[in-house]
């Protein structure tokens, strides 16, 4: 069970696709899981492991949860610090130092 106080850590945390899913390629290799396995684990289709492990797209952060409790990782593994999704980019005038 995940409590609020995780949740709220890694809301400001981004994945990155293809790190993402190359690491959890990795681990999959080394425990011998495949893709069929992590699909039955996860909930989803082969299909969408294999958008994982190509970055084409990126598990839901409960499942990555599931994914690390499974393989016996932190789930920081997956996981990137970026600026928070919310907040706007603005132009290069922004980005000044006064």
């Amino acid at each position: 069970m995940v409590d609020l106080a995780t949740i709220n850590h890694y809301r400001n945390m981004e994945l990155n696709g293809r790190q993402t899913g190359a690491r959890l390629k990795q681990l999959m290799k080394e425990a011998h899981v495949t893709t069929q396995d992590m699909a039955d684990l996860c909930g989803v289709s082969r299909v969408a492991v294999s958008k994982w492990l190509s970055g084409k797209s990126e598990p839901e952060l409960f499942r990555l949860y599931i994914i690390a409790d499974y393989l016996q990782v932190d789930i920081e593994d997956f996981l990137v610090v970026s600026r928070c999704r919310h907040q706007k980019t603005e132009g290069p005038a922004a980005r000044k130092v006064a």
